[in-house]
């Protein structure tokens, strides 16, 4: 005999619980079959489709219940909801792979100055912009009245703006680093009163690579309305190196090895622009005296066999001058209290 729970059949609910079941184990069968098929075009949609499974089993066996009824609402409620995430999730996909197409196309990924940051910005935005819209959705559904809802959002976000103009300040620079293409990753820049490598461009800020290592973050808000100077040739390399010699090493003999440096960089046939060289004393170390040396070389040039020239050329005539390089060392001093 078919009983009756909480205004419905019994075999309503086992139709139910029957759907998920079949549905579930065509989960587990999709998902073993494609661990073996990482390459799958098909893969990437496996969620979307398997939500779409499970709101087209909720739906069906809703007809089993009876109409109304608090079981029904909770059912045909979950039944939307699923659907609301299925289709989320599937734009989100879409959206993704579209994005990425476009940034393996070389030819369209340069003309419209498509860049990684820009990739990324695109992603979070399409992904933040679908959960808002697809929450509304899922809570007028549940019976919240969305016209009051977004004006006290509106009012709450006016409030957390005011009590965080820095850090949309930050966000817009951004932003406005991203598609003014005056820096990008790599460029080696003067950025309010900091020169280095742009090892990355977030949201909020700009991290800066020292030639001594350091990292320098620089608040967005700060890089736009800073002089930058960009030394970056679209044609060339720049080849960076820190020079570290001993500290007993005279003031002549410190001279004496940034004569050696520049000469060997002058010399050097695949060096074309001379004035990119540039070697300097700039720091007191821990261990050593350090110099910089910076210079840009074509880019058809061989780096590594740049880099061995000098290598080579810097070890000879160090040795030939009696410059020694530095390493960690500690010093030891022993006093007679007498």
């Amino acid at each position: 005999m078919d009983r009756i729970i909480f205004e419905n059949r019994l075999s309503s609910y086992l139709l139910l619980f029957l759907f998920f079941l079949i549905t579930s184990f065509v989960f587990l069968f999709l998902y073993i079959y494609f661990q073996n098929k990482p390459k799958s075009r098909i893969k990437p949609f496996l969620t979307p489709f398997i939500f779409l499974l499970y709101s087209i089993s909720f739906n069906i066996s809703l007809l089993s219940f009876t109409k109304y009824t608090q079981v029904y609402n909770l059912v045909k409620h979950s039944t939307k909801i699923l659907y609301v995430f299925t289709f989320t999730l599937l734009f989100i996909k879409v959206s993704y792979l579209l994005i990425e197409k476009i940034n393996r196309n070389k030819d369209i990924k340069e003309r419209i100055h498509l860049t990684d940051q820009i990739i990324l910005l695109f992603k979070r935005t399409i992904l933040l912009v679908s959960i808002f819209i697809s929450s509304m959705i899922i809570l007028s559904f549940l019976g919240v009245n969305i016209l009051s809802f977004v004006a006290g959002f509106g009012i709450l976000s006016g409030a957390i703006a005011l009590a965080s103009q820095e850090v949309l300040t930050n966000i817009i620079g951004g932003i406005t680093i991203f598609f003014s293409k005056d820096i990008k990753v790599g460029d080696l820049v003067d950025i309010d009163g900091e020169t280095g490598y742009v090892s990355n461009i977030g949201l909020r800020v700009t991290t800066l690579k020292r030639f001594d290592n350091k990292t320098v973050i620089i608040p967005n808000g700060r890089v736009v309305k800073s002089t930058i100077v960009n030394h970056t040739d679209v044609n060339s390399n720049k080849i960076s190196y820190t020079i570290q010699l001993e500290y007993q090493t005279p003031v002549e003999k410190i001279k004496k090895a940034i004569e050696i440096i520049t000469g060997i960089l002058s010399g050097c046939d695949q060096i074309k622009d001379k004035n990119s060289i540039n070697v300097g004393f700039y720091k007191f170390d821990k261990y050593s005296l350090n110099l910089y040396v910076n210079f840009s070389i074509d880019k058809d040039s061989d780096m590594g066999e740049v880099k061995e020239y000098f290598n080579y050329l810097l070890k000879y005539n160090f040795d030939k001058e009696g410059l020694n390089f530095a390493f960690p060392t500690q010093t030891i001093e022993l006093k007679n209290k007498e």
